[in-house]
């Protein structure tokens, strides 16, 4: 059994482990934001008393505080596989790491095998960092940070979950079944990544035509807000413009019900002077979503009313107010139908 002094001695470095975590998440979330890395959430957790004593009597430690290198774990999940290498280079880049002890599991499937392919890292602060007062008693604190996707997570854990319940040895039916579900979510994986390199490819195909001003382009919540952005490109620059589309699906339904199909046909009928009136009457509340409106009132408001208005908002700026009037839209009329 693990000597009481070990024990003794890891109850008191655990309290140090639970004041660490938050400072490596703080780091790296920064580090990931700072970099246009998105993901879905960071998470930490420091090994229980129980779960020590259980590694510790499992294995021949010599010096199980310094041999057991997960007592500290944090996990980043990424929605997709394109991700990760790119946290891999933020990791490797801003903290020691033992690469004697760190794992790519997906290095080590046969070709015949497939899932769980998280990486482990076995890390501690570098040195930039050591010597900084604040973090001057972490000094060799190693931890495990894990990187997996989404759909590898929820494998990951559905699998010790269920093996857990039975001591790592679940029948072979139900094993095989479970193998075959990660052959299908390792699939999925890789289509997920294919649709989301996909999005990011048609944006950048976008912004090439926007250069160029071809504006035969699908209207879609990507297209439009990329349209506004050149639209109102100095008016967002001085934070005078919220560069946002709220409730994307369901204000490029009011403008596919306005008989709208194209970006070229969105812009005929974009007021000429409606970038100057905007300027002189605007408020720090206004969106894309209150300027398409506006465009499609402007343009015919009982036309709006009639195909695309879904009643579910009214009309509540004074700005607003005064930047229609303007066009001669009967104010009273719109209070009228919109609070119906």
């Amino acid at each position: 059994m693990i000597e009481s002094k070990n024990l003794s001695k890891y109850i008191n470095i655990r309290k140090k482990y639970e004041e660490l975590w938050p400072k490596i998440e703080s780091i790296l979330r920064e580090l990931l934001i700072q970099n246009s890395i998105e993901f879905h959430y960071i998470s930490s957790r420091t090994k229980t008393i129980k779960s020590f004593l259980n590694k510790v009597n499992s294995w021949k430690y010599k010096n199980p505080l310094v041999e057991i290198t997960d007592l500290l774990g944090i996990r980043i999940i990424s929605y997709v596989e394109s991700e990760i290498p790119k946290i891999c280079e933020i990791i490797k880049s801003n903290f020691e790491i033992d690469s004697l002890n760190s794992l790519d599991k997906s290095s080590l499937l046969w070709k015949n095998q497939v899932w769980y392919k998280s990486i482990h890292y076995i890390a501690s602060l570098n040195s930039a960092r050591r010597i900084l007062p604040e973090y001057k008693k972490y000094e060799w604190f190693k931890f495990e940070i894990q990187i997996r996707t989404i759909l590898q997570h929820a494998w990951a854990e559905i699998e010790h979950d269920k093996n857990y319940k039975f001591s790592w040895k679940l029948p072979n039916e139900i094993q095989r079944n479970l193998y075959l579900l990660s052959w299908v979510l390792e699939l999925a994986d890789k289509e997920f990544n294919r649709i989301s390199l996909e999005i990011d490819n048609y944006s950048i195909d976008i912004e090439e035509k926007y250069k160029k001003w071809e504006l035969d382009i699908e209207i879609n919540s990507t297209s439009l807000t990329s349209y506004l952005n050149k639209k109102f490109k100095k008016l967002i620059e001085e934070d005078k413009i919220k560069p946002e589309i709220y409730l994307g699906w369901e204000i490029v339904e009011e403008v596919l019900d306005f008989w709208l199909r194209t970006i070229k046909e969105f812009d005929k009928i974009f007021p000429n002077d409606y970038i100057s009136k905007c300027n002189k009457y605007i408020n720090e509340n206004i969106n894309f979503t209150g300027i398409i409106r506006d465009v499609l009132l402007i343009n015919d408001y009982k036309k709006y009313f009639e195909k695309s208005f879904k009643r579910n908002w009214w009309i509540i700026d004074n700005w607003d107010e005064e930047l229609l009037k303007s066009y001669n839209i009967d104010i009273d009329e719109l209070f009228r139908i919109t609070n119906l």
